[in-house]
Formats: structure tokens, sequence, C-alpha cells
């Protein structure tokens, strides 16, 4: 089977085309660094960079030698050392690709794409929390609703162990109170 990613191309049919794909991209990655580290290079560097962000080859594993590299978010990638990541800047990278206006397109489309899922799960996390604290409301009224030394045992068991630790305790202490 032959496997190909852009420029790239494995032909090996006794091979799983995942672990090709997973070596393809890695060699992307690869010379993506070569032509980042060499200056006479640097013409490169853009039309490797397209071939990596179509391939979104940091969002998938690689295969290295000995073993696969996990897949990570494009920041990560950009940051974390060679061979896990290219070693260099945001900066870096726009520097490399000024003037080629497909690589900047392709490089924006890649930046914004990440910083939109980023606010998604901000967002996500932002509407758990506020869910949780509606959840909560009615907790911390029974709670109010307790005598001061039972309302303080039960605040404290709630900041200490969670919601089912305070609920264990605000039963607790209904029992105690209706078996006086």
């Amino acid at each position: 089977m032959t496997v190909t990613m852009g420029s790239f191309t494995a032909c090996d049919r006794t091979r799983d085309p995942a672990e090709q794909f997973a070596e393809i991209r890695q060699e992307v990655v690869d010379s993506l660094h070569r032509t980042l580290e060499s200056a006479k290079h640097g013409a490169l560097f853009p039309s490797f960079l397209i071939e990596a962000v179509e391939n979104e080859v940091w969002k998938h594993p690689r295969k290295l030698t000995h073993n696969t590299l996990p897949a990570m978010a494009l920041r990560e990638f950009v940051k974390r050392g060679y061979p896990n990541g290219l070693g260099t800047s945001f900066d870096v990278i726009e520097k490399l690709i000024a003037g080629n206006e497909r690589a900047m397109l392709a490089w924006d489309k890649a930046v914004h794409e990440e910083q939109d899922a980023q606010s998604a799960q901000l967002s996500d996390r932002g509407r758990a929390e506020r869910e949780a604290e509606k959840q909560m409301r009615p907790l911390a009224a029974a709670i109010l609703a307790c005598p001061g030394d039972i309302a303080t045992a039960l605040s404290h068991a709630l900041l200490d162990g969670g919601r089912r630790q305070a609920l264990k305790a605000l039963l607790d202490a209904g029992l105690r109170e209706a078996g006086k």
C-alpha cells in the first residue's frame, strides 16, 4: 500500500498505514526543524510549514525510530524542543514566512483554530462551574437554615470535603436534631 502525505510517500505493503502516516508526520517535522535551523534552507521553511499545517502534524501521533510522540496543541508543538516539537516561537515562525502569502494564510488559520478551541474549552469550563454553583444553592440554603454551630460545621465540611461530605453531615445533623 502506498501512503502519501503532501510530498512525502511511504510504500510498504507489510506495515500498518497508520504507522506509516505517523512516520511521515515526523518526517515533515524533521524537515521543518532542519529548515528552521539552517539559514541557507530558510527559503524552504514556508513550504514545509504549509505541509505541516495542512496535515495538522501536531494533532496526531508521530513515529520516531523507537517511540511514538503524542499529539499535542499547536502552541506546545511550536515551543517544545526537537524532536517533540520545533523548539521555537510563534514570532520566529512568522518572520520566516513573512512574504509567503500561502504560508501566512495557513499559519493564521491554524493559530486561529487553536485559539477558538481554547476559547470553547474555557467557555465549557465556565458553564460547568456555573451549573455546579446552581446545584449548590439549595445546599447552602439548607446550611444557613441550621443552628449556628451546625451551620459552621456543615460549611467547613463542604469546604474541606466537598458536596457529598456536606450532605452527609447535613443528614446526620438533621437526624440528631430529630432525635432530640
